[in-house]
């Protein structure tokens, strides 16, 4: 009920705060609280003891752990799969009828993935359990997160069966070591942390995208893989297969590089004409 209260999702579990988070401080605001899980607010349980108390003792204090309303599994990692949703403790597949680019835009969101790339059919990514949340979604694609879109009922027709969304995984990119903001060694962010982009198939409209991207023009060269350094964090063993039209890298076809994947400290670079 806290979770969904204060729009985040379902709960992940439920924990002494003292051991959690540490000891809390002011005034015990509510004894006992009973809840059957269905309430809109915290204040529609049962409240048996209300505060505040004049107490300097939180070694009753509770904490909560919210987690989102969504996930996608049965892809290579946790950007793409299969969506699901959470009911209770369950995890259901949610219909293709229910799922568009606006719903997809806010699950990549919501898991700390890079712009939704596309919607993918029952077929993708498997069939899952079996069961079939029995609601519907309407978002507006700015949400934060999938339990903020407003709800609408199970269509009528038949479901083909859950949707599956792809996301990107890059969060960001930038130019490292560069002697201005247009021109250095490429860096990308996965889900937060970054890493440089490996030189062995990185190409000029790699390069061209990564450039518009940034304001910075066109790209007018690039130089020699590790010619900037290598920088710090994970070096990405992923060749981009930009056609020059996207908005930015995120949204090119990524293939993952054999092994040995990049040579130490191959980072790849580029000179943009902005």
């Amino acid at each position: 009920v806290v979770c969904r209260q204060l729009g985040c999702g379902s709960a992940s579990g439920a924990f002494s705060a003292l051991e959690r988070f540490g000891v809390g401080d002011g005034l015990v605001s509510l004894a006992r609280v009973d809840c059957r899980g269905h309430e809109a607010t915290l204040w529609d349980c049962e409240i048996r003891g209300w505060g505040p108390y004049n107490s300097s003792i939180h070694d009753l204090d509770t904490a909560v752990v919210c987690q989102g309303f969504s996930r996608l599994v049965g892809g290579d990692g946790a950007c793409a799969g299969r969506l699901e949703v959470r009911q209770g403790r369950a995890w259901l597949g949610v219909c293709e009828e229910q799922v568009d680019m606006k719903v997809a835009q806010v699950v990549c969101r919501e898991l700390g993935c890079g712009e939704a790339l596309g919607i993918a059919g029952s077929g993708r990514f498997g069939a899952g359990s079996g069961s079939l949340w029995d609601g519907g979604l309407r978002c507006n694609g700015s949400e934060p997160l999938l339990s903020a879109c407003a709800r609408r009922p199970a269509p009528r027709q038949g479901c083909s069966g859950p949707a599956g969304v792809i996301c990107s995984s890059y969060t960001g990119f930038r130019l490292g070591n560069g002697s201005s903001g247009c021109s250095g060694r490429v860096e990308a962010a996965v889900r937060g942390t970054w890493g440089s982009v490996c030189a062995s198939e990185w190409q000029l409209p790699d390069a061209h995208v990564l450039c518009r991207h940034l304001g910075c023009g066109r790209a007018v060269s690039v130089p020699a893989g590790g010619s900037l350094g290598s920088g710090e964090g994970p070096l990405r063993p992923d060749a981009f297969g930009c056609r020059g039209s996207e908005r930015h890298p995120g949204e090119c076809p990524v293939a993952v590089l054999g092994k040995p994947p990049c040579a130490p400290g191959n980072a790849a670079a580029v000179l943009c004409s902005g």
